[in-house]
């Protein structure tokens, strides 16, 4: 909650530098995390455009994704085929095309 959300205007990367938005509520619903909160449309008017121009408002976010930002992982065993993490600290999320996301099922819309 509070996390930043930044987008790089390739929607390409991360870009810490460039927050248009924020995280207000995170849930977890069955086996999914939901989040949602707030984007700067006022201050990032091009990213509103995009999104809207590749019809996200009404398809779910075909096309884009969100990966999150962390520092300070501790994992305990960096062998092991799934990673559990001892500790961490998320520190954002980012938009992204859905193919450059880390995580290609996670997607964003606008209401």
């Amino acid at each position: 909650m509070g996390m930043g959300v930044d987008y790089a205007p390739s929607l390409d990367r991360h870009d810490t530098r460039r927050k248009v938005g924020v995280i207000t509520q995170a849930e977890i619903v069955g086996k999914h995390l939901e989040l949602s909160g707030y984007l700067y449309g006022k201050d990032f008017p091009e990213l509103i455009r995009e999104m809207k121009s590749t019809g996200l408002r009404a398809q779910a976010g075909q096309a884009l994704g969100m990966s999150y930002e962390i520092s300070d992982a501790r994992i305990l065993d960096m062998k092991a085929r799934i990673w559990t993490l001892a500790k961490v600290t998320f520190t954002g999320a980012a938009i992204l095309r859905r193919e450059k996301a880390a995580y290609r099922k996670t997607w964003i819309e606008l209401e």
